[in-house]
């Protein structure tokens, strides 16, 4: 599911359950396995009149993950979802750190 791109509101909602969910998997696993405890964001929904703060939270959040693990991690938060090409690739980099992270954790 999070390689769907959205397009549309309800798409979005859809896709950001789904990367909330993910998120909560990996901090809970980075609770369990590393004693890491990070703080919780709100991933889901995304708020329509907030979406650079969102933005924001993703990136932050997939950038804790990262440094807890030690892993590279990719800017997330530069992007303009309104343009297909930019979201497709955006898209495919949340996922790509997501999958990152689930197997660094083993989840």
């Amino acid at each position: 599911p999070l390689l769907n791109v959205p397009h549309q509101p309800e798409d979005w909602d859809q896709w950001s359950f789904q990367l909330d969910q993910n998120i909560r998997d990996i901090t809970k696993a980075l609770r369990e396995q590393k004693n890491v405890n990070l703080p919780d964001q709100q991933i889901f929904p995304i708020p329509n009149d907030a979406l650079p703060q969102w933005l924001e939270r993703v990136s932050g959040v997939i950038g804790e993950i990262a440094d807890a693990l030690n892993i590279q991690a990719a800017d997330v938060e530069n992007v303009d979802l309104n343009d297909e090409r930019e979201r497709q690739a955006w898209v495919n980099q949340v996922y790509q750190e997501v999958n990152a992270a689930r197997g660094a954790l083993k989840i």
